[in-house]
């Protein structure tokens, strides 16, 4: 904590909230501190010193001389991996970049508007944003050029700023308003209201995130949507009252149960119309899908049974006695185990997918169990109870019920865990909003409104990222005698995987290594041209003295080329065959070349 009065900063324990030992003295008015990654480190900035302090935080002793910086320091902030130190300066309208590992101050100042204050660095690290309180706008430094490369207006005199990490949307059927709400699980918010069919129950999102299936029980149809958009895309007619809905792990399969006929119906997500109905116990409604995709397992409420289905020729190869009135179902990651929670018993039965019979019988879940889902690890599962609103938590080691109930709103029925297994979202009917419960704690730490009655939720799964299925490349190599003069010209071409899609560099950072030299084009540095008559996307500018032009361009369906021609490099080092490596977001593709080098 900084004491501007003072001089100093205070060290608070969390665990304890006291101050421990005296306070550490800095330079003049420190205002803003930012902590390394790792902990180790603390930079101060001293408003009426011009200068940062840095702290060590293993002995809160100061280390080093100040760092001068510019007029008037206000705020900080270090990047991800911990190498450089951002600092506004309130007086000269600038922001000054420290390298953290010499405590010295890198290039020049990055001019931006008038009075900058708050200072954030984006999740992916490539972009600082800081608030101008004088021109009340945010610039945005691109991290590699260290250049503003836009100005965005905002309200009067902005100071902070906070950033919203990146999350997955959880998607959350509103039965009696004929909606899906749209919960971006990282701020809890919701970001969009879908209408779709009526009276919607089950959702599930697609493996590649794309799409998300929601069946509408009072209109007898299913509704995709497209989770870039979050419109309506098709509308698939299906047999009475469909109930819940799953997909195939490789996404080409959706089984909605139709809990007014007794059927399912399995829908091809190709081109979204059904393939085949299926006939199964009394009054169907919950289903889940084995991580192998061999099985389907669907929750007969009416006949206390559980339909297996063999998802190879769509027909059921046993049914399976359980408790009474089963409602909901999910299947452990590995496969072994799926877990029925018993609505009229009031227990979870507990099936071992290899034959096929009920396990164990869990007892004391609550009154009225209807929804059941998964962690990613497999270690628990989450019960909603309807009667008694709450949500009981089950250890799969030992089937046993572990702590207390956890208190949420009224009538819970859908619950879903995020991806990291952090967090489980639980749909409140008679209280129109959801819980959001943190497993860590098994708590509720937040409760977002939704529409009248939600009912099921499917949060979409992590991005596969984009998938390269070729990459071939033809390099050209100038070496001169002065390393930082060196220059190439790569020509390549590429292909994604069927899954992955079209890329838009614009949105995304683009890695490229060509032997020895690496750089990295952040998001927004892409701009879209028009290039024989399709879209391409063009960079041209320095990084870190290196002029680069790079051109992507679309030749085909998921066919692109991609040229790239540095002057001024650093390719001391580079041999043949030359390793050549291309990277799009997080993922990417390499190659080695034999290059015409010229000396």
């Amino acid at each position: 904590m900084a004491n501007r009065g003072s001089g100093t900063v205070s060290v608070i324990a969390t665990a304890t909230d006291t101050v421990v030992g005296g306070p550490i003295m800095v330079g003049f008015a420190p205002h803003g501190i930012a902590i390394t990654p790792d902990g180790s480190r603390a930079n101060v900035t001293n408003f009426a010193s011009n200068t940062v302090s840095v702290i060590a935080t293993a002995s809160n002793t100061v280390v080093g001389s100040p760092i001068p910086v510019g007029s008037f320091p206000y705020g900080v902030a270090i990047t991800l991996d911990g190498t450089q130190a951002y600092v506004t300066n309130q007086g000269s309208n600038s922001v000054s970049v420290i390298a953290t590992a010499t405590n010295k101050m890198v290039g020049s100042p990055i001019r931006v508007s008038s009075v900058p204050e708050g200072i954030v660095m984006s999740p992916d690290g490539t972009r600082a944003f800081v608030t101008n309180a004088g021109s009340n706008s945010v610039s945005v430094i691109n991290k590699i050029t260290a250049t503003v490369t836009t100005t965005v207006t905002v309200g009067v005199n902005p100071i902070g700023i906070g950033i919203i990490p990146p999350s997955l949307p959880a998607y959350v059927t509103n039965r009696d308003d004929n909606t899906v709400s749209v919960i971006a699980t990282g701020s809890n918010m919701v970001i969009a209201t879908v209408p779709v069919g009526g009276g919607p129950q089950g959702a599930a999102v697609t493996p590649d995130g794309k799409h998300a299936y929601v069946a509408n029980e009072r209109s007898n149809n299913v509704s995709v949507i497209a989770t870039a958009t979050n419109t309506v895309v098709a509308t698939v007619k299906v047999e009475s009252a469909p109930f819940g809905v799953a997909i195939t792990p490789d996404g080409t399969q959706a089984y909605v149960t139709n809990s007014g006929s007794n059927t399912v119906s399995v829908i091809a997500t190709s081109n979204n119309t059904g393939v085949k109905t299926i006939q199964v116990g009394t009054f169907p409604f919950g289903v889940a899908i084995t991580p192998d995709g061999t099985h389907a397992y669907v929750v007969n409420e009416g006949s206390n049974t559980v339909s297996v289905i063999a998802t190879a020729t769509n027909t059921v190869v046993t049914a399976i006695m359980v408790g009474t009135g089963p409602f909901g179902v999910a299947i452990t990651p590995d496969g072994t185990h799926a877990y029925v929670a018993n609505e009229g018993s009031n227990t979870v039965s507990v099936i071992a997918t290899a034959s096929n019979t009920v396990v164990k019988t869990i007892m004391m879940v609550g009154t009225g169990p209807v929804g059941v889902a998964i962690t990613p690890d497999g270690k628990h599962a989450y019960v909603t109870t309807e009667l008694t609103n709450s949500v009981s938590v089950i250890a799969t080691a030992t089937n046993a019920v572990v702590g207390i109930p956890i208190p949420v709103g009224r009538e819970p029925f859908g619950v879903a865990v995020t991806p990291d297994g952090k967090h489980a979202y639980v749909a409140n009917a008679f209280s129109s909003n959801v819980s959001v419960i943190a497993t860590a704690t098994n708590t509720v730490v937040t409760t977002v409104m939704a529409g009248n009655i939600p009912f099921g939720v499917g949060i979409m799964p992590p991005s596969k990222g984009t998938s390269f299925s070729a990459f071939n490349a033809k390099l050209e190599i100038d070496l001169e005698q002065n390393s930082n003069r060196d220059s190439f010209d790569l020509q390549s071409s590429f292909a994604l995987a069927s899954d992955s899609g079209s890329i838009i560099p614009v949105t995304l950072a683009v890695t490229l290594r060509v032997g020895t030299f690496t750089t990295i084009i952040p998001p927004d540095s892409f701009k879209a041209v028009p290039r024989n008559g399709v879209t391409a996307y063009l960079f041209r500018g320095m990084i870190e003295g290196v002029d680069l032009k790079v051109l992507i361009e679309a030749k085909e369906t998921s066919h692109y080329a991609l040229r790239a021609e540095a002057r001024g490099a650093n390719l001391t080092g580079t041999r043949n065959p030359v390793p050549v490596t291309l990277g799009i977001g997080d993922d990417g593709v390499a190659t080695s070349v034999n290059a015409d080098v010229d000396h």
